[in-house]
């Protein structure tokens, strides 16, 4: 298990971070459950990564995954209280 706390961009009065759990085990072939919001949701997605021998493996993908997560972030893209809390 990964978990990544990425910093918005813009700060604002309530988050200014949002966290992501990525979820893996040896077993699941390249399966991994993806957690969005964990402090405040049990929605969750499932990606397939493909091929993963080591825990290495799945964290060098977990961290090309978390900075473009970031950069979605940066860029205004990333869901936001507005969307998913209503």
């Amino acid at each position: 298990m990964v978990t990544a706390r990425i910093p918005k961009k813009q700060e604002t009065l309530h988050h200014v971070h949002y966290a992501r759990k990525y979820i893996t085990s040896r077993n699941e072939e390249g399966n991994i459950l993806i957690i969005p919001q964990p402090e405040r949701s049990d929605v969750y997605l499932v990606e397939n990564w493909g091929k993963m021998e080591t825990f290495d493996d799945f964290l060098e993908k977990a961290l090309a995954r978390i900075l473009e997560d970031k950069k979605e972030s940066d860029t205004g893209n990333e869901e936001g209280c507005g969307k998913g809390c209503s």
